[in-house]
């Protein structure tokens, strides 16, 4: 009978028994592995893919609410209007604008004004004016000038809407005043509804309107009317005329 000893095996096999730790343990007591340079190369750039962008939307952040801030006098942050509405544009305003052309009859006519915009986003016909005026030149070498605190002028129509103070000058000696008036500039034509005032070297006139076609020769004051007339002489005092 054979026994087995402490340095063999059952069936006669003898070798040294293995001893450690089996492969692929950690050996107790062993530094952690250092990361290469590869390693921290690819860390800081993964790094920096997620620090840029939030630095980026962080001065975007600060650049929309800075405004606020600075109007306010404290932090503001109205996300909800800003995501419901969009912006709406300001009206574009031209400075000194002016405008140029000419009639049916070759007669040349300019429009200026102190400021002008659109009267709505995207409408190019209709301009508003402050401060607007038209002069008139006729082919003889008369000349009229109107002017008013505010006006509309349609270019496709060639129309001018004149309201407040509206001032008729002609260079023949008379100065016409009313408050609203419709300038026809293609068809010679200014016409109003409202109550006139003219004075002139032939005295004064008041009416309930007033017509004037081909730039000033021709002048209608319509409705009831009264008319001072000053006579040639100076002996004797003005006439009056009514209507």
């Amino acid at each position: 009978m054979s026994m087995a000893t402490p340095n063999s095996t059952i069936g006669g096999e003898t070798g040294p028994r293995p001893t450690g730790n089996p492969p692929g343990a950690r050996a107790s007591g062993r530094p952690p592995p250092r990361l290469s340079g590869r390693s921290a190369y690819s860390l800081f750039v993964s790094a920096m893919k997620i620090l840029l962008p939030a630095v980026a939307l962080g001065l975007v952040l600060l650049i929309v609410i800075w405004p606020q801030v600075e109007e306010s006098g404290g932090f503001r942050l109205d996300i909800v209007e800003s995501i419901g509405r969009a912006p709406v544009p300001e009206e574009a305003t031209m400075v000194n604008p002016r405008y140029e052309g000419i009639d049916e009859n070759r007669r040349p006519f300019m429009i200026t004004a102190d400021t002008a915009r659109q009267t709505e986003p995207g409408e190019e016909e209709a301009i508003d004016m402050d401060r607007p005026a038209a002069d008139l030149f006729d082919t003889g070498g008369d000349w009229v000038a109107i002017t008013a605190d505010s006006g509309v002028y349609d270019r496709a129509s060639e129309v001018l809407l004149l309201d407040g103070n509206v001032n008729v000058f002609h260079d023949g000696g008379y100065e016409l005043q009313t408050e609203q008036a419709v300038v026809d500039l293609k068809n010679d034509l200014a016409t109003s509804s409202t109550p006139t005032f003219g004075q002139g070297s032939f005295g004064t006139i008041r009416s309930q309107g007033l017509r004037i076609e081909q730039r000033g020769a021709h002048i209608f004051f319509t409705g009831k009317a009264h008319m001072v007339i000053y006579p040639e002489s100076s002996s004797g005092g003005p006439a009056e005329a009514g209507q």
